[in-house]
Formats: C-alpha cells, structure tokens, sequence
C-alpha cells in the first residue's frame, strides 16, 4: 500500500512481471488477469541489468538486506575494495542478509561495525574459499589473504545482524511471511498449526501453482505471524512441516511445527466476493521503493468478474496500490458483523510500479484464489493433524503419566516423541501436594478439552461427601500439565461412583474433546451422557444420549473404546461386546451433531469360541489415516506370544475384520509388565501403539509399534529407558 512512497498495502506487493513461466498474453479461455505472472518473491535482485551495465557489477539475487549503495565517507556500510575499480558498497539491514553477485578480483572487505559478514569466493583454479570479515576492521580476502595469490571472484555475502526489540503484534496478526529457500511469499493463520497460501509459493513451476506434491515441502520453509516488525521478536516464528494443496486452485495449507498459541487466526468467509465489492489486501511483498518490507502493508481493492475458483481485483484506495512479488498467499479480507473474515487469497498480478517491475508495465490489476466454498476442506485438514495425546501441540502424539508418590502427592509427567516416534526423557509438570487428592476417587481421560491443539487431562473426582467434580489440567507450551481447575460437580449422592466408565473426545465438532460417559444403573440400563467443554476447557454439564434398555447388556461383556469412527469429526463410542454364545461383535454409537451418542449398530462379528475375552486389549486410533478411527487390539496368547490387530472403520463407522499385523514370539513380553496407550507418535497421521514395559530388573523402558499404509502394527521399537527402581511400577497410570 502506498504510503508517500510507498504502493503497497498488503495488497501493493510487487509483482513478478518477468517471472519465468509467466505468459505476456492469456492463453486461451483465459481471462486477462489470471495470466498475469504469479506474484512470488523470485529474490531476483531488481533492476540488476542496468545495474550491472551501469557499474558493471553482476547483482544476481539476495534476501533484500544487502543492496547495493553509493559509497559515503563516515556512513555504516559494507565495502568492498577490487582490482581496477572504485570501491563498491552496500547497505545492509535486518537480522540475516544474503546476496549473491560476482566482483571480480575483490581483495578487502570492511563491514559496517555491527554485523558479522562471511564473504564466499570463487578461485581462479575452480576452488573455493570462505572469509570472516572483521566488523569493524578491514579483512584481507582474495589474492591478498592467499599465500599464492590467486585471483578470487567475490560471488555471495551474507550477513547476520542483532534483532530489534520490537514484540508488538501487527495489526492484523493473522497475516504471515514465508520465506522458502530463495522465495517470499504473504500467508495467513487459519489454525494455530495451519497457515493458507499460494500453491506458488511451493511449486517447482510457476505456470503451474496447483501442481504441488503433499508432504514435506523440499525446500526449508519458516512462517514468520503476526511480527509488527519482522527484525523483531513479536508473533510467532514456525518452521513448515506439511504441505496440503488443493489441485483445483492456487491454494495451499501449510502446516506448522509449533502452533501459534498466541494469535488468533482468521476465520474463513462461508460468502462468495460479489461484483463491485470492496475488500482489503494486507501482504509482505516488494513496494515501489523497498525490496524486502520489514512490515506488512494494507490497501483496498474492488471486486472484478468473479469465477468458481478465483476472482479479479482492481486497487482502490490507494488508487495506484498493486500487488508485487512476495504478496502470493496474501489474504484477501472484508468485514461481517463487525470481525473481518477471509474472503481469498492473493495469486496473481501484473506488479506494475513495483520495484523491479519493467517500466513499460502499466496494469495493476490482480487475481485472488476463492476460498468462501473450502471451509470443509480446511476443516478436515485442520482436524486430521490433531493427534491424540500430543502435549506440546506439534502433531505428535506423547505420553502423559500420572505418578502417585508413596507420601500421597501425584506427579503429572510428560514424554515428548521426535520424528521416529521414539519417546523422550519424561519431564515433571504440576504435582499435587500430599494429602489433596484420594488416588481411588480419580478417574483421568486426556484431551484437547481447550481447542489449542495441546492434549490436557480431564479429571472426575468423588469427594468425601460423595459429589463428584470435574477438573482440568492443561498443558502450556512445552506440554507439561499445569495445576487442574475445576469446573462442573454433580451434587452428592447423585451418581454411584462405581456406575462410571469414563473416555474423551471431541462429540460435537468443534475442536475440543469433551467428557463421554457410560453410566451403569443399578436396574441395569445404561446410560450414555456428554459433558461439552468451552474455550477454557471447561466442562458443562451432562446430557443424556441413547439409553439402553435395562436387561439388555452384560456390563461385565463390553469393552468400550472413543474415536471418530466414520470421520464426521466427532467423537464416537465404538463396543467390543461378549454374547452369551461366546461370539464377539463389534458395535458403533455414533454421535449427533450436539454430541450426544445415539443407538449402537452392529457390525463385525467372530465367531463363538474363536476369541478369550479376558485375552483382549482394545484401543482406538486412524490406524491407515484414512481420517476415521479404527480399533487396534493386542491379543495375548495362551502360549505367551502377542498378536497386534486392526479392524478398519467404513464411512458409516461399521468395523470390519480384524488383521493381523506384528506378533510378539512366546516367552518375550509380560503381559503383568505391560501398558499400551494408542497414538500418533511419529506424526504421519496414522494411529500406533506406545508401550511402557517393566523388566525383570524394575528397569522401566518405552517402545513404539508404528502402524504401516495398511493400518498394521510392525514391531516394537525402543527408545527411553528409567534406570532400575527408580519408578514404583503400580504408581503409574497411562491416561
């Protein structure tokens, strides 16, 4: 946005006029603006023929911190001394620099008293060399610091400098800037892990943004969101892990490793942009003047002709405002009931008056990806990185323990999983002073009860007089559980505390797990209530769902397990449930929209004395990342092997046959030494099984059964071991 000199606005982002692939006129079928160049920051240094016929130095591409300055006595600079030639200088700024240019036969360099700069060089032979320029000292380099003296061409510099103390947020936070190997582009926070930008941004042809392959991206990406300043520290600082792109439009979600707790994201609009429109730009990209902005700038544009995946732009205040290079990804914002929403995001533009841009370029107009119609598709993507279990919010599921102290205090303990899915040292949280809590009035699920991607621990507590509260402990950043807070108390004598299984999970579909309870009555109905959670992770009070019928169910026949069974994004009770016979079946509650679990459903069956019930382990988890829940169970053997199975869910949330994946050989494993917890431990959205395991020696150790593409467990890998009796193994509880 053009502020005196300024034309960007967050929608005056520079343009990639001559950006390779870029098209001079439409294709056919196409309108004017969508072949316009895609507005990524190539780091082509602008302007870099005529200055390289007017000084004959070769600029080639950089960052936008180092340029190229006329020499000044007394003034902080970055000088270079060659052969033949006067002095060359350049100005440097923000806190990394980085360009890329050839001076031959450069000999000395004087840095500008503040930053450290490394100068790489090419040797006449075909070597190369590297050099450390003192900050404020002239440093020898070239021929001059090498005892042969060959000649050396000065080809990159790069320069690291103190940040600013500047914390404070922009002023629309949700605004972010990606640098990505040699590229810049804008995006925006739709999710604390997901940032939405330019398919562009990533893909390894510019003509074609929506060719881009999910996964890791191939070249290192950091999002910098919501820094007022992007030398400072405000905001949050990303590394993008997963790309999520959509094949119809220039659009991609790109996931973060850490989530950005602090700012709020944007909503995204469900209203298409309407013809005549007004809507504002806020983007990172070049400007008539600045080649790497610091801060974002804002303007305002007027809708054009709107198509089913995008829709034209055109700058309106200021009136010579126009989207440059870097502003690729930027959002594209307007005001509904008071808050502004995402109506799109910016792709293309023809940057005229954009630094670099040629002169003779004189359209400013722009074209902006739709995004009213994907709220869904963002849904799904959202939800699907959320792991059960993941402490620390980055994608990984982790294990929670509870430890109960022989003095009566309960340690709250985190293990943090890496890549591999291997666990971590566990580090302590909150612990509860001795004497406070009963160990056999507790009953702990784990959940994401607040919506901010961290799991926590709920708890229900039985108090002396008989009611019974619940409580949660979440988890800060680092995901260690923090002191528990209490909430809803059922009054006393409400409810036999022996009644009550308990599980979690998210029942109604918006972003936090909430309380699920199997309540037994005495005339042996079964009861199924919900307790929802709020933004504080709160829980509310129970409401009552299906009821089964008394006489109907064997309470001491069911094993009931929580998950999102056929992918609605809400949680569901899935039954393992014993018949008279001996037979097996599986069952599915679903629930309903306000997260009430409605009438069981019968699916997979095993036949009469095929299965030992009291041989069953069941946990659920995505064990194929299909984005549904499925049941992992580990059978235990009369001959002591163990047999790890997975019945993948259908749409409809039915099981199917159990397969077999890794089986333990006899004689290995203990089944009295054993705990599970299911997960996603190594972060590749398939559901795996963590185990803790207590040697013969009271050494604790824990180990990893990743699940493959078909949803099988493989076999178990070790990572973190305790020392020998340095944990009482009956203190431990897996929530």
């Amino acid at each position: 946005m053009r502020a005196p000199s300024r034309i960007l606005a967050v929608a005056t982002t520079a343009g990639l006029a001559l950006l390779a692939g870029a098209s001079a006129s439409p294709p056919a079928g196409a309108t004017a603006t969508t072949a316009a160049p895609i507005a990524v920051e190539d780091n082509a240094y602008p302007d870099a023929a005529r200055i390289r016929e007017e000084t004959g130095v070769k600029l080639t591409s950089g960052n936008g911190n180092i340029q190229l300055t006329p020499c000044k006595a007394n003034v902080p600079q970055l000088r270079v001394t060659a052969r033949d030639r006067d002095d060359i200088c350049f100005t440097m700024t923000g806190t990394t620099g980085q360009l890329d240019l050839e001076i031959p036969r450069a000999h000395g360099i004087l840095s500008d008293g503040v930053r450290d700069v490394t100068a790489s060089m090419s040797v006449a032979d075909g070597s190369s060399a590297t050099f450390k320029v003192h900050k404020s000292l002239w440093t020898a380099v070239g021929e001059t610091a090498d005892p042969q003296g060959r000649f050396h061409t000065l080809v990159g510099l790069t320069a690291t400098g103190p940040a600013s103390s500047n914390s404070a947020l922009s002023d629309r936070p949700y605004t972010a800037r990606l640098d990505i190997g040699g590229r810049g582009c804008t995006g925006v926070l739709v999710d604390a892990l997901w940032v939405l930008t330019s398919g562009g941004c990533f893909a390894d042809d510019y003509a074609q943004p929506a060719a881009v392959p999910a996964g890791a991206p191939t070249k290192k990406t950091t999002a910098t969101i919501g820094r007022a300043d992007l030398n400072g520290t405000g905001g949050h600082t990303a590394a993008v892990v997963e790309l999520v792109p959509r094949a119809d439009r220039d659009l991609v979600m790109a996931r973060l490793d850490t989530p950005a707790i602090a700012v709020t994201p944007l909503a995204v609009s469900a209203t298409a942009p309407s013809q005549g429109g007004e809507l504002s730009v806020t983007g990172y990209g070049r400007t008539r003047t600045e080649w790497a902005p610091i801060a974002p700038h804002t303007a305002s544009f007027g809708v054009g002709t709107v198509e089913a995946t995008g829709f034209d732009l055109a700058p309106k205040a200021p009136a010579d405002a126009t989207v440059c290079k870097g502003d690729a990804g930027a959002p594209i914002v307007r005001t509904e009931n008071g808050k502004p929403v995402l109506a799109g995001l910016i792709s293309r533009s023809w940057q005229a008056g954009c630094l670099g841009s040629p002169g003779a370029e004189t359209r400013t107009d722009a074209y902006g990806t739709r995004v009213d119609d994907l709220g869904q598709w963002i849904r799904e993507t959202v939800l699907r990185s959320v792991a059960v279990r993941d402490a620390n919010g980055d994608a990984r599921s982790d294990a929670l323990m509870a430890y109960f102290h022989a003095d009566g205090s309960i340690a709250f303990m985190t293990s943090l999983t890496d890549t591999a899915g291997a666990f971590g040292e566990f580090t302590a949280g909150y612990q509860v002073p001795a004497g406070s809590w009963d160990r056999n009035a507790i009953r702990f699920v784990s959940g994401d009860f607040n919506g901010d991607h961290r799991a926590d621990l709920g708890m229900m507590y039985r108090f002396a007089d008989s009611s019974i509260g619940m409580f949660t402990g979440l988890a800060d950043a680092s995901g260690r559980i923090q002191a528990f807070k209490s909430s809803y108390t059922v009054p006393a004598n409400s409810w036999d505390w022996n009644a009550i299984q308990l599980y979690a999970g998210d029942a109604n579909g918006d972003g936090r797990s909430d309380a699920l309870m199997a309540y037994f009555h005495a005339d042996g109905s079964i009861a199924f209530m919900t307790s929802l959670t709020d933004t504080a992770g709160a829980f509310g009070e129970f409401t009552a769902g299906y009821q089964v019928p008394a006489g109907s169910w064997d309470r001491n026949a069911i094993r009931f397990v929580s998950g999102d069974f056929n992918g609605d994004h809400r949680a569901d009770l899935g039954m393992m449930y014993r018949f008279a016979d001996s037979s097996i079946g599986m069952f599915t509650g679903l629930a309903d929209a306000s997260g009430r679990i409605q009438a069981f459903k019968s699916s997979y069956t095993v036949p009469a004395n095929s299965w030992d019930w009291n041989a069953i382990q069941l946990y659920a988890g995505d064990a194929n990342g299909d984005g549904r829940s499925d049941a992992l169970m580990a059978y235990f053997h009369a001959d002591g092997s163990i047999a790890f199975m997975t019945s993948l869910t259908d749409t409809a949330g039915a099981f199917g046959e159990f397969t077999a994946g890794y089986q333990v050989p006899a004689g290995s494993w203990d089944r009295n030494a054993i705990r599970f917890v299911s997960g996603d431990f190594n972060g590749d959205h398939r559901a795996d099984l963590g185990m803790m395991y207590r040697f013969a020696d009271s050494s604790i150790g824990m180990f990893t059964g990743l699940a493959d593409a078909s949803g099988r467990i493989q076999a178990f890998k070790s990572s973190y071991t305790v020392p020998a009796n340095s944990w009482d193994w009956n203190a431990i509880e897996l929530p």
